[in-house]
Protein backbone atom coordinates (compact mmCIF):
# COMPACT_ATOMS: atom_id res chain seq x y z
CA UNK A 1 0.00 0.00 0.00
CA UNK A 2 1.52 3.45 -1.10
CA UNK A 3 1.73 6.77 1.83
CA UNK A 4 0.31 10.28 1.67
CA UNK A 5 2.57 12.33 2.40
CA UNK A 6 0.96 15.89 3.33
CA UNK A 7 3.20 18.42 3.08
CA UNK A 8 4.19 20.73 6.06
CA UNK A 9 3.95 23.78 3.94
CA UNK A 10 0.18 22.96 3.45
CA UNK A 11 -0.90 22.20 6.66
CA UNK A 12 0.26 25.57 8.55
CA UNK A 13 -1.45 27.94 6.51
CA UNK A 14 -4.85 25.95 6.59
CA UNK A 15 -4.53 26.06 10.46
CA UNK A 16 -3.71 29.54 10.26
CA UNK A 17 -6.78 30.32 8.45
CA UNK A 18 -9.34 28.91 10.30
CA UNK A 19 -7.95 30.51 13.46
CA UNK A 20 -8.92 33.43 12.10
CA UNK A 21 -11.86 33.07 10.85
CA UNK A 22 -12.97 31.45 14.15
CA UNK A 23 -11.72 35.12 15.83
CA UNK A 24 -13.53 37.20 13.52
CA UNK A 25 -16.78 34.90 14.14
CA UNK A 26 -16.19 35.79 17.56
CA UNK A 27 -15.60 39.71 17.44
CA UNK A 28 -18.45 40.31 14.91
CA UNK A 29 -21.34 39.33 17.97
CA UNK A 30 -19.79 41.68 20.07
CA UNK A 31 -20.44 45.23 19.21
CA UNK A 32 -18.60 46.46 22.61
CA UNK A 33 -15.56 44.75 21.77
CA UNK A 34 -15.92 45.85 17.78
CA UNK A 35 -16.13 49.76 19.56
CA UNK A 36 -13.15 49.22 22.09
CA UNK A 37 -11.19 47.78 19.50
CA UNK A 38 -11.68 50.40 17.15
CA UNK A 39 -11.17 52.93 19.95
CA UNK A 40 -8.35 54.44 17.75
CA UNK A 41 -10.75 54.78 14.81
CA UNK A 42 -12.96 58.40 13.89
CA UNK A 43 -16.62 57.87 14.17
CA UNK A 44 -17.85 59.45 10.68
CA UNK A 45 -21.18 59.52 10.87
CA UNK A 46 -24.10 57.92 13.10
CA UNK A 47 -27.24 56.46 11.13
CA UNK A 48 -30.45 55.83 13.60
CA UNK A 49 -32.65 53.36 11.84
CA UNK A 50 -35.66 53.93 11.22
CA UNK A 51 -34.44 57.47 9.88
CA UNK A 52 -37.76 58.96 10.44
CA UNK A 53 -40.48 57.84 12.36
CA UNK A 54 -44.36 58.09 12.66
CA UNK A 55 -46.05 56.59 15.60
CA UNK A 56 -49.71 56.56 16.90
CA UNK A 57 -50.13 57.16 20.91
CA UNK A 58 -49.76 54.12 22.83
CA UNK A 59 -47.86 52.34 20.56
CA UNK A 60 -44.04 51.06 20.76
CA UNK A 61 -41.06 50.58 18.49
CA UNK A 62 -37.91 49.23 18.66
CA UNK A 63 -34.64 51.66 17.74
CA UNK A 64 -30.97 51.27 16.46
CA UNK A 65 -27.84 53.46 15.83
CA UNK A 66 -25.31 52.23 13.42
CA UNK A 67 -21.42 53.90 13.63
CA UNK A 68 -19.84 54.26 10.40
CA UNK A 69 -15.86 54.39 10.82
CA UNK A 70 -13.34 55.65 8.80
CA UNK A 71 -12.08 52.29 7.46
CA UNK A 72 -14.94 51.44 5.96
CA UNK A 73 -16.91 49.31 8.47
CA UNK A 74 -20.01 49.90 10.45
CA UNK A 75 -21.10 48.88 13.91
CA UNK A 76 -24.10 48.82 15.94
CA UNK A 77 -23.61 51.12 18.59
CA UNK A 78 -27.53 51.16 19.74
CA UNK A 79 -26.27 50.58 23.41
CA UNK A 80 -23.26 52.41 23.70
CA UNK A 81 -24.78 55.42 22.01
CA UNK A 82 -26.53 57.96 24.15
CA UNK A 83 -30.07 58.65 23.36
CA UNK A 84 -32.06 62.18 23.59
CA UNK A 85 -35.82 62.43 23.50
CA UNK A 86 -36.60 66.32 22.09
CA UNK A 87 -40.01 66.21 24.49
CA UNK A 88 -40.46 63.48 27.31
CA UNK A 89 -43.82 64.72 27.61
CA UNK A 90 -44.39 62.39 24.41
CA UNK A 91 -41.73 60.60 23.77
CA UNK A 92 -39.63 58.21 25.90
CA UNK A 93 -36.76 56.17 24.90
CA UNK A 94 -35.79 52.64 26.67
CA UNK A 95 -33.48 50.09 25.92
CA UNK A 96 -33.64 50.31 22.19
CA UNK A 97 -37.08 51.14 21.95
CA UNK A 98 -39.21 54.20 22.22
CA UNK A 99 -42.88 54.77 23.41
CA UNK A 100 -45.42 57.04 21.80
CA UNK A 101 -47.19 58.78 24.94
CA UNK A 102 -49.47 61.81 23.45
CA UNK A 103 -49.65 63.64 20.41
CA UNK A 104 -47.42 66.02 18.45
CA UNK A 105 -44.34 66.40 16.93
CA UNK A 106 -40.54 66.00 18.09
CA UNK A 107 -37.19 64.78 17.47
CA UNK A 108 -34.58 61.86 18.37
CA UNK A 109 -30.75 62.13 18.72
CA UNK A 110 -28.36 59.78 19.24
CA UNK A 111 -24.83 60.21 19.97
CA UNK A 112 -21.17 58.69 20.53
CA UNK A 113 -17.77 60.02 20.65
CA UNK A 114 -18.39 63.13 18.64
CA UNK A 115 -20.45 61.73 16.37
CA UNK A 116 -24.34 62.43 16.47
CA UNK A 117 -27.68 62.30 14.17
CA UNK A 118 -31.02 63.29 14.87
CA UNK A 119 -34.62 62.29 13.29
CA UNK A 120 -37.88 63.67 13.34
CA UNK A 121 -40.64 62.09 14.82
CA UNK A 122 -44.13 62.70 14.30
CA UNK A 123 -47.00 61.12 16.59
CA UNK A 124 -50.78 61.12 15.69
CA UNK A 125 -53.35 60.69 17.86
CA UNK A 126 -54.85 57.02 18.08
CA UNK A 127 -58.00 55.66 16.29
CA UNK A 128 -60.12 54.55 18.63
CA UNK A 129 -61.96 51.41 18.35
CA UNK A 130 -65.02 50.39 19.70
CA UNK A 131 -64.17 47.73 22.74
CA UNK A 132 -67.58 46.99 24.57
CA UNK A 133 -71.68 47.47 23.78
CA UNK A 134 -74.11 47.70 26.71
CA UNK A 135 -77.74 48.53 26.28
CA UNK A 136 -78.44 51.92 28.58
CA UNK A 137 -80.36 49.95 30.84
CA UNK A 138 -81.27 46.29 31.17
CA UNK A 139 -84.92 45.84 32.45
CA UNK A 140 -86.48 45.31 29.13
CA UNK A 141 -90.00 44.55 30.69
CA UNK A 142 -93.06 46.02 28.56
CA UNK A 143 -97.06 44.93 28.23
CA UNK A 144 -98.62 43.91 25.64
CA UNK A 145 -99.50 46.64 22.73
CA UNK A 146 -96.64 49.34 24.33
CA UNK A 147 -93.38 50.47 23.26
CA UNK A 148 -90.65 50.92 24.99
CA UNK A 149 -87.18 52.75 23.70
CA UNK A 150 -84.10 51.69 24.41
CA UNK A 151 -80.66 53.17 23.58
CA UNK A 152 -77.13 51.15 22.55
CA UNK A 153 -73.89 52.61 24.02
CA UNK A 154 -70.29 51.85 22.63
CA UNK A 155 -67.21 51.96 24.45
CA UNK A 156 -64.05 53.00 22.72
CA UNK A 157 -60.34 52.46 22.98
CA UNK A 158 -59.94 56.47 23.51
CA UNK A 159 -62.38 56.28 26.58
CA UNK A 160 -65.35 57.73 25.07
CA UNK A 161 -68.84 56.06 25.14
CA UNK A 162 -71.60 57.45 22.47
CA UNK A 163 -75.14 56.32 21.32
CA UNK A 164 -75.04 53.63 18.32
CA UNK A 165 -78.51 53.21 18.43
CA UNK A 166 -78.82 53.30 14.73
CA UNK A 167 -75.58 51.82 13.78
CA UNK A 168 -76.10 48.46 15.60
CA UNK A 169 -77.76 45.74 13.86
CA UNK A 170 -80.70 44.03 15.77
CA UNK A 171 -82.97 41.11 16.04
CA UNK A 172 -85.23 39.54 18.50
CA UNK A 173 -85.56 35.62 18.90
CA UNK A 174 -89.05 35.90 18.70
CA UNK A 175 -90.72 38.61 16.74
CA UNK A 176 -94.30 37.05 17.66
CA UNK A 177 -93.55 38.41 21.16
CA UNK A 178 -91.85 41.99 20.09
CA UNK A 179 -89.96 43.60 17.25
CA UNK A 180 -87.15 46.11 17.29
CA UNK A 181 -87.13 49.34 15.37
CA UNK A 182 -85.06 52.52 15.05
CA UNK A 183 -84.43 52.11 18.96
CA UNK A 184 -88.26 50.88 19.92
CA UNK A 185 -88.95 47.65 20.77
CA UNK A 186 -92.43 46.90 20.19
CA UNK A 187 -94.76 44.31 22.50
CA UNK A 188 -96.78 42.02 20.46
CA UNK A 189 -97.65 39.19 22.83
CA UNK A 190 -97.36 37.71 26.23
CA UNK A 191 -94.09 35.90 26.89
CA UNK A 192 -90.01 36.21 26.91
CA UNK A 193 -87.68 36.55 24.13
CA UNK A 194 -84.04 37.94 23.63
CA UNK A 195 -82.62 41.23 22.08
CA UNK A 196 -78.99 40.73 20.28
CA UNK A 197 -77.53 43.28 19.25
CA UNK A 198 -74.02 43.54 16.80
CA UNK A 199 -71.65 46.10 15.78
CA UNK A 200 -68.06 45.66 14.22
CA UNK A 201 -67.57 42.12 15.61
CA UNK A 202 -68.80 43.53 19.17
CA UNK A 203 -72.08 42.05 20.63
CA UNK A 204 -74.75 42.41 23.28
CA UNK A 205 -77.32 40.54 24.35
CA UNK A 206 -80.41 41.14 26.86
CA UNK A 207 -84.15 39.00 27.99
CA UNK A 208 -87.10 40.61 26.48
CA UNK A 209 -90.53 40.32 28.93
CA UNK A 210 -93.13 41.22 27.56
CA UNK A 211 -96.58 41.20 30.03
CA UNK A 212 -100.36 40.91 29.00
CA UNK A 213 -101.79 44.21 29.38
CA UNK A 214 -105.46 44.40 30.12
CA UNK A 215 -108.23 46.20 28.52
CA UNK A 216 -109.70 47.62 31.72
CA UNK A 217 -108.40 49.62 34.79
CA UNK A 218 -107.74 47.93 37.91
CA UNK A 219 -110.85 47.67 39.76
CA UNK A 220 -113.28 48.03 37.16
CA UNK A 221 -113.45 44.55 35.87
CA UNK A 222 -116.63 42.45 35.28
CA UNK A 223 -117.97 40.70 37.92
CA UNK A 224 -120.61 39.05 35.46
CA UNK A 225 -119.45 38.47 31.57
CA UNK A 226 -122.38 39.71 30.26
CA UNK A 227 -126.71 40.86 30.65
CA UNK A 228 -129.04 37.25 30.69
CA UNK A 229 -131.21 39.47 28.04
CA UNK A 230 -128.53 39.30 26.33
CA UNK A 231 -127.14 36.02 26.49
CA UNK A 232 -130.84 34.94 25.74
CA UNK A 233 -130.93 36.43 22.69
CA UNK A 234 -127.53 34.89 21.18
CA UNK A 235 -125.54 37.04 23.22
CA UNK A 236 -123.64 38.49 20.21
CA UNK A 237 -122.36 41.87 22.15
CA UNK A 238 -120.50 42.34 25.52
CA UNK A 239 -118.19 45.21 27.14
CA UNK A 240 -116.36 45.91 29.95
CA UNK A 241 -114.09 48.83 30.34
CA UNK A 242 -113.66 51.28 27.36
CA UNK A 243 -114.04 47.69 24.80
CA UNK A 244 -116.79 46.40 22.95
CA UNK A 245 -116.35 42.72 22.57
CA UNK A 246 -118.52 41.53 19.25
CA UNK A 247 -119.52 38.67 16.57
CA UNK A 248 -122.63 37.78 14.82
CA UNK A 249 -122.48 33.89 13.56
CA UNK A 250 -125.50 35.29 11.29
CA UNK A 251 -124.12 38.30 9.79
CA UNK A 252 -120.35 37.80 9.71
CA UNK A 253 -119.61 33.95 10.42
CA UNK A 254 -119.15 34.62 13.99
CA UNK A 255 -115.69 36.41 14.15
CA UNK A 256 -114.93 37.88 16.96
CA UNK A 257 -113.69 41.56 17.18
CA UNK A 258 -113.20 44.11 19.86
CA UNK A 259 -112.98 47.64 19.33
CA UNK A 260 -112.83 50.79 21.85
CA UNK A 261 -116.47 52.54 22.07
CA UNK A 262 -115.04 55.26 20.10
CA UNK A 263 -114.63 53.18 17.36
CA UNK A 264 -111.35 53.04 17.34
CA UNK A 265 -108.49 49.60 17.55
CA UNK A 266 -110.97 47.33 16.00
CA UNK A 267 -108.99 44.34 16.43
CA UNK A 268 -109.80 40.42 15.30
CA UNK A 269 -109.42 37.99 17.91
CA UNK A 270 -110.66 34.82 16.55
CA UNK A 271 -111.79 33.47 12.77
CA UNK A 272 -113.53 30.58 13.79
CA UNK A 273 -117.11 31.14 12.44
CA UNK A 274 -120.22 30.59 15.06
CA UNK A 275 -118.78 32.61 17.76
CA UNK A 276 -122.15 33.29 20.45
CA UNK A 277 -123.04 33.92 23.89
CA UNK A 278 -119.97 35.64 24.64
CA UNK A 279 -119.08 36.89 27.92
CA UNK A 280 -116.01 38.84 29.45
CA UNK A 281 -114.25 38.87 33.03
CA UNK A 282 -111.30 40.12 33.48
CA UNK A 283 -108.53 39.10 30.87
CA UNK A 284 -110.66 36.43 29.69
CA UNK A 285 -113.41 36.44 26.75
CA UNK A 286 -115.78 32.97 27.17
CA UNK A 287 -118.18 32.28 24.16
CA UNK A 288 -120.04 28.67 22.16
CA UNK A 289 -118.04 28.04 19.29
CA UNK A 290 -119.75 26.72 16.02
CA UNK A 291 -119.34 23.36 17.70
CA UNK A 292 -121.55 24.25 20.71
CA UNK A 293 -118.04 23.75 22.79
CA UNK A 294 -117.40 26.29 25.63
CA UNK A 295 -114.44 28.29 24.90
CA UNK A 296 -111.67 31.13 26.37
CA UNK A 297 -109.67 33.05 25.04
CA UNK A 298 -107.60 36.44 26.06
CA UNK A 299 -109.11 39.63 25.14
CA UNK A 300 -105.53 40.00 23.24
CA UNK A 301 -106.64 36.91 21.57
CA UNK A 302 -103.70 34.81 22.84
CA UNK A 303 -104.22 31.32 24.74
CA UNK A 304 -107.01 29.96 23.33
CA UNK A 305 -108.24 27.19 25.05
CA UNK A 306 -111.59 25.10 23.93
CA UNK A 307 -112.98 23.88 27.36
CA UNK A 308 -114.16 19.83 27.38
CA UNK A 309 -117.91 20.80 27.51
CA UNK A 310 -121.02 21.72 25.83
CA UNK A 311 -123.70 24.21 25.79
CA UNK A 312 -126.51 26.27 24.22
CA UNK A 313 -125.66 29.04 26.51
CA UNK A 314 -123.28 30.13 28.81
CA UNK A 315 -123.04 33.01 31.75
CA UNK A 316 -120.08 34.09 33.69
CA UNK A 317 -120.14 35.15 36.88
CA UNK A 318 -116.70 35.69 39.02
CA UNK A 319 -114.54 32.33 39.09
CA UNK A 320 -117.44 30.41 37.68
CA UNK A 321 -119.08 29.36 34.50
CA UNK A 322 -123.08 28.65 34.73
CA UNK A 323 -124.23 26.21 31.34
CA UNK A 324 -127.22 26.07 29.90
CA UNK A 325 -127.96 22.54 27.71
CA UNK A 326 -130.36 21.02 26.24
CA UNK A 327 -131.98 17.93 26.02
CA UNK A 328 -134.94 16.35 24.73
CA UNK A 329 -136.41 19.96 24.50
CA UNK A 330 -135.72 20.16 28.31
CA UNK A 331 -133.10 22.96 29.93
CA UNK A 332 -130.59 22.03 32.62
CA UNK A 333 -128.44 24.85 34.38
CA UNK A 334 -125.06 23.54 35.19
CA UNK A 335 -122.35 24.98 37.56
CA UNK A 336 -118.56 24.40 36.40
CA UNK A 337 -115.18 26.19 37.05
CA UNK A 338 -113.59 28.44 34.49
CA UNK A 339 -111.25 25.23 33.44
CA UNK A 340 -114.03 23.22 32.62
CA UNK A 341 -113.03 20.16 34.75
CA UNK A 342 -115.46 20.50 37.62
CA UNK A 343 -118.67 20.57 37.24
CA UNK A 344 -121.96 20.54 39.11
CA UNK A 345 -125.85 20.57 37.83
CA UNK A 346 -128.20 23.17 39.84
CA UNK A 347 -131.43 22.36 38.35
CA UNK A 348 -133.28 20.46 35.44
CA UNK A 349 -135.92 21.52 33.35
CA UNK A 350 -135.01 25.03 34.56
CA UNK A 351 -133.10 28.39 32.36
CA UNK A 352 -131.31 31.57 33.86
CA UNK A 353 -132.82 34.02 33.45
CA UNK A 354 -131.11 37.28 35.49
CA UNK A 355 -128.15 37.99 37.33
CA UNK A 356 -127.28 40.64 39.78
CA UNK A 357 -124.71 41.06 42.24
CA UNK A 358 -123.98 37.71 43.31
CA UNK A 359 -126.83 35.93 42.35
CA UNK A 360 -128.28 33.84 40.12
CA UNK A 361 -131.96 33.62 39.04
CA UNK A 362 -133.15 30.32 37.42
CA UNK A 363 -137.03 29.62 36.25
CA UNK A 364 -137.93 26.23 37.48
CA UNK A 365 -140.61 23.97 35.56
CA UNK A 366 -142.22 21.43 36.93
CA UNK A 367 -141.92 20.06 41.01
CA UNK A 368 -141.33 23.25 43.24
CA UNK A 369 -141.98 25.55 40.10
CA UNK A 370 -141.24 29.28 40.30
CA UNK A 371 -138.36 31.61 40.36
CA UNK A 372 -135.07 31.23 42.54
CA UNK A 373 -132.06 32.32 43.15
CA UNK A 374 -128.95 31.10 43.99
CA UNK A 375 -125.68 32.36 45.03
CA UNK A 376 -122.94 31.64 42.21
CA UNK A 377 -121.20 28.97 44.42
CA UNK A 378 -124.99 27.34 44.22
CA UNK A 379 -125.11 27.90 48.25
CA UNK A 380 -128.39 29.90 49.31
CA UNK A 381 -131.09 28.81 47.14
CA UNK A 382 -134.10 31.00 47.94
CA UNK A 383 -137.80 31.16 46.15
CA UNK A 384 -138.50 34.37 44.96
CA UNK A 385 -141.61 33.84 43.66
CA UNK A 386 -143.85 30.52 43.21
CA UNK A 387 -146.01 30.43 39.79
CA UNK A 388 -146.48 28.34 36.98
CA UNK A 389 -143.81 28.42 34.60
CA UNK A 390 -143.66 26.71 31.24
CA UNK A 391 -140.20 27.41 30.06
CA UNK A 392 -140.55 28.18 26.31
CA UNK A 393 -139.49 31.41 24.28
CA UNK A 394 -137.08 33.43 25.39
CA UNK A 395 -137.18 34.39 29.70
CA UNK A 396 -135.85 37.20 31.38
CA UNK A 397 -136.40 38.60 35.24
CA UNK A 398 -136.69 42.10 36.18
CA UNK A 399 -137.81 42.98 39.28
CA UNK A 400 -138.56 39.78 40.42
CA UNK A 401 -141.04 39.38 37.50
CA UNK A 402 -140.24 37.02 35.14
CA UNK A 403 -141.17 37.97 31.47
CA UNK A 404 -140.95 35.91 28.26
CA UNK A 405 -141.95 35.67 24.66
CA UNK A 406 -144.80 33.10 23.10
CA UNK A 407 -144.69 34.10 19.19
CA UNK A 408 -146.78 37.35 19.23
CA UNK A 409 -146.99 37.73 22.64
CA UNK A 410 -144.92 39.40 25.67
CA UNK A 411 -146.00 37.84 28.95
CA UNK A 412 -145.44 38.29 32.45
CA UNK A 413 -145.69 36.64 35.67
CA UNK A 414 -146.15 38.49 38.84
CA UNK A 415 -147.46 37.31 42.41
CA UNK A 416 -148.15 33.77 41.00
CA UNK A 417 -150.13 35.21 37.76
CA UNK A 418 -149.67 35.07 33.91
CA UNK A 419 -150.39 38.14 32.18
CA UNK A 420 -150.09 39.48 29.08
CA UNK A 421 -147.63 42.79 28.40
CA UNK A 422 -147.62 43.00 24.82
CA UNK A 423 -150.08 41.88 22.02
CA UNK A 424 -149.65 41.48 18.22
CA UNK A 425 -148.21 44.42 16.77
CA UNK A 426 -148.48 45.11 13.36
CA UNK A 427 -146.48 41.46 12.54
CA UNK A 428 -147.49 38.53 13.53
CA UNK A 429 -144.15 37.08 15.29
CA UNK A 430 -142.04 38.97 18.05
CA UNK A 431 -138.45 37.80 18.36
CA UNK A 432 -136.28 39.03 20.57
CA UNK A 433 -137.00 41.18 23.55
CA UNK A 434 -134.53 43.10 25.94
CA UNK A 435 -135.50 44.85 29.19
CA UNK A 436 -133.25 48.18 30.19
CA UNK A 437 -132.32 49.03 33.52
CA UNK A 438 -134.64 52.36 33.40
CA UNK A 439 -137.60 49.59 32.51
CA UNK A 440 -137.76 50.15 28.73
CA UNK A 441 -138.25 46.80 27.26
CA UNK A 442 -137.78 46.68 23.13
CA UNK A 443 -138.63 44.49 21.19
CA UNK A 444 -138.50 43.48 17.37
CA UNK A 445 -141.94 43.08 15.70
CA UNK A 446 -140.89 42.59 11.59
CA UNK A 447 -138.61 45.37 10.63
CA UNK A 448 -139.43 47.69 13.68
CA UNK A 449 -137.99 48.23 17.27
CA UNK A 450 -140.45 48.76 19.54
CA UNK A 451 -140.50 50.31 23.05
CA UNK A 452 -142.66 49.51 25.53
CA UNK A 453 -142.27 51.12 29.54
CA UNK A 454 -142.91 48.86 32.16
CA UNK A 455 -143.18 51.23 34.72
CA UNK A 456 -145.04 54.11 32.51
CA UNK A 457 -146.98 51.76 30.22
CA UNK A 458 -145.89 53.73 27.12
CA UNK A 459 -146.37 52.31 24.39
CA UNK A 460 -145.81 52.82 20.52
CA UNK A 461 -148.21 55.35 19.74
CA UNK A 462 -146.23 58.27 22.27
CA UNK A 463 -142.38 56.40 21.21
CA UNK A 464 -142.27 56.00 17.87
CA UNK A 465 -140.87 52.53 16.62
CA UNK A 466 -137.57 52.26 14.79
CA UNK A 467 -138.04 51.13 11.27
CA UNK A 468 -134.50 49.27 10.47
CA UNK A 469 -135.09 48.31 7.14
CA UNK A 470 -134.87 44.50 7.47
CA UNK A 471 -136.13 41.87 9.82
CA UNK A 472 -135.13 42.59 12.90
CA UNK A 473 -133.66 39.63 15.55
CA UNK A 474 -131.23 38.86 18.55
CA UNK A 475 -131.56 42.35 19.79
CA UNK A 476 -128.53 42.99 22.19
CA UNK A 477 -127.95 45.85 24.49
CA UNK A 478 -124.77 48.00 25.44
CA UNK A 479 -125.12 51.24 27.55
CA UNK A 480 -127.33 52.97 25.64
CA UNK A 481 -127.19 51.24 22.06
CA UNK A 482 -129.17 48.32 20.55
CA UNK A 483 -127.43 46.01 18.62
CA UNK A 484 -129.48 43.59 16.31
CA UNK A 485 -128.89 41.14 13.38
CA UNK A 486 -130.60 42.74 10.16
CA UNK A 487 -132.47 40.19 7.65
CA UNK A 488 -132.58 40.89 3.88
CA UNK A 489 -133.66 37.82 1.57
CA UNK A 490 -130.48 37.82 0.29
CA UNK A 491 -128.05 38.20 3.16
CA UNK A 492 -127.69 39.83 7.14
CA UNK A 493 -126.11 42.54 8.41
CA UNK A 494 -125.20 43.65 11.81
CA UNK A 495 -126.44 47.03 13.03
CA UNK A 496 -126.74 49.10 15.92
CA UNK A 497 -128.94 52.22 16.84
CA UNK A 498 -129.39 54.13 19.90
CA UNK A 499 -132.43 54.08 21.97
CA UNK A 500 -133.58 57.40 21.14
CA UNK A 501 -133.95 55.99 17.55
CA UNK A 502 -131.15 58.00 16.48
CA UNK A 503 -127.54 56.94 14.95
CA UNK A 504 -128.71 53.94 13.39
CA UNK A 505 -125.73 52.34 11.68
CA UNK A 506 -124.03 49.02 10.05
CA UNK A 507 -121.32 47.69 12.40
CA UNK A 508 -118.30 46.78 10.09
Amino acid sequence: MSKVVVSSKIILPLILFFILLLTGCINEGNSETQVEKKSGENIERILIIPNNLTLTVGEQLPINAKAFYSDGTSVDVTSEASWESGDKSILTIENGRVSALGKGTTFISSSLKGASATISVTINEATATLSKLEFSNSNFTVQTGQNLDIKIMGSYTDGKVKDVTNEAICELDNESIATFQNGVISALGEGETKISCELNGISVTNKVTVLFKSDYEPGFENIIGNTVANINNGGSVATQGDWIYYANRYADSGVLYKVKKDGSDKTVLDERAGNKSINVVGDWIYYIDQDFKVVKIRTDGGNKKVLPVSASKILVIGDWIFTVTSSYEKLSVDRMTKDGLQRKTLCSNCDIVDAVGDWVYLAIDGENEGLYKFKSDGSGKQLVQEFNVMISGVQIAYQNKLFETSRNFIYAYAKGEKYQVIAQGEYDYIDDFVISPSGDLFYGNGNLIKKYNLFTGTVDGVDKPIDVGGAVSNINTIDNWLYFTKYYDDRNEFWKVKMDGTELQQVI
